[in-house]
Formats: C-alpha cells, sequence, structure tokens
C-alpha cells in the first residue's frame, strides 16, 4: 500500500495514537485527552477494497497514485476507540444517524461478537494510512444510486470530489446536475427519488499536505465520528 486516507467526522481533537495500523489490532495506546466540548457524532471503519472513487476500477486509480477506499471505521462515542466497519452500505447506514445516534462499541457486536469499550482499538492513526474527516448525517443514496469519491492527487485545492452515478450509469457532480436529470427522467421522481437524499459534502483531510490549504478541520478530529480509509497499492 503506498497511500492511504482515513475519513472521519469527529468532535474532539484526535488523540495520539501509536504508529500501528489495522493489521495490528492489538495496539491499544489511544490516550483519552481531547476536549470534550464537541459530543455528539460517533466515528466508523471497515475494510474495503471496492471501488469508490470516480473510476472504473480500483486498479485505475491505483494505478494514477491516487488514494483509493481501503477501509471504513468509526470512533466509539464513548471510549475514543476505532471499530473496523465490515461493509460500505454498514458504514453509510451508520453515518447517516451519527448526531442522532451515536456510534458505540457494542452497536459492532453483530459483526464482531467480542466488541466493547474494554476491548483494544481495531484502527489505530499512523502505519502508512492517511487520514482524513468525513461529514456526518449524509443520507443514504437512493435505491438503485451509488454515491462515490474521487481522491485527488496531493496538492491539489481540493481534496476530494463527490459524485453520484445513476442507475442508468450516469455520474452527477452537483446538486444542478441532479436537479436537472430528475427533470428529464421524471419516472425517478415518481419512484420516491427526493433531492434531499443526495449530498455532495466531501472529506476534509486530517493530514493538510493533502491540500493546498490547511483548515482547524484539517488538523482536528471530534468525539464521535464516522471514517474511512482510503489508499493505493
Amino acid at each position: 500500500m503506498k497511500d492511504s486516507a482515513h475519513i472521519s467526522t469527529l468532535q474532539t481533537p484526535f488523540a495520539p495514537l501509536c504508529p500501528q495500523d489495522a493489521e495490528n489490532p492489538q495496539c491499544d495506546k489511544i490516550k483519552c485527552t481531547g476536549s470534550t466540548e464537541f459530543r455528539r457524532t460517533a466515528s466508523i471503519c471497515m475494510e474495503q477494497t471496492d471501488t469508490v472513487n470516480n473510476f472504473d476500477s480500483f486498479d485505475e486509480a491505483a494505478s494514477r497514485g491516487l488514494p483509493t477506499v481501503k477501509a471504513y471505521s468509526a470512533q466509539c462515542y464513548s471510549c475514543l476507540k476505532w471499530r473496523l466497519i465490515p461493509t460500505k452500505q454498514l458504514y453509510e447506514e451508520i453515518r447517516q444517524t451519527t448526531t442522532a445516534n451515536p456510534f458505540v462499541c457494542s452497536r459492532a457486536s453483530s459483526w464482531h461478537p467480542q466488541a466493547s469499550c474494554s476491548e483494544p482499538s481495531d484502527l489505530t492513526q499512523g502505519g502508512g494510512l492517511l487520514w482524513a474527516i468525513d461529514k456526518p448525517d449524509i443520507p443514504l443514496a437512493p435505491a438503485g444510486w451509488e454515491r462515490l469519491l474521487c481522491f485527488r492527487a496531493e496538492g491539489s485545492g481540493k481534496f476530494a470530489d463527490v459524485y453520484y452515478k445513476a442507475p442508468t450509469g450516469i455520474r452527477l457532480r452537483s446538486m444542478r446536475e441532479v436537479e436537472r436529470f430528475l427533470a428529464e427522467h421524471p419516472e425517478y421522481v415518481s419512484a420516491g427519488v427526493k433531492r434531499n437524499q443526495f449530498s455532495f459534502l466531501r472529506p476534509k483531510p486530517l493530514n493538510p499536505r493533502h491540500a493546498k490549504r490547511r483548515t482547524s478541520e484539517n488538523s482536528r478530529g471530534m468525539r464521535g465520528s464516522i471514517s474511512l480509509t482510503q489508499g493505493t497499492r
């Protein structure tokens, strides 16, 4: 793996983590010393090699040296430990309600029977992973649609772009394009597809070297987040 990025919506500054990755889940050196001023969401992480970018295949994105999704994770709202999430679908389901229903370790029991706040963290910052901050409360894409992320090359003005892939295969890059598509294909509106099911909010890089501009959002996390790990292979 060449580069990886981890995307999260956090609510307290990231605590120092040891330089190991998800391949060594026994490391449990998260120091919960961050501010607790913000306490509204929780985060998630899962191993994922599916294509979740603007390319036709994982290999195409990797061949261009761009980060591609490797894992999704969630940070427990209570203990701040990270839990790997097994599928993109489950990650997105958790992300859509992170403010109203913060993630906690016990929610991982359906795929990780031993999951609890007393267990070591599944994922640690470092180990070649590039972490980024995802947005909370992003709605699930309509049935048959897919929300895609295209990560830009290091140093670009933007860290990533968001697209929606329609059932027809067309990719929509903005809310304006979504509105135009629905106007031209009213059958989707009749089937229940609504404008509020789309969000083009982009993740933010935790490491500022992946964007020209560094903001406070780039350098801190917040308690209770949703995250995904990306990288090139």
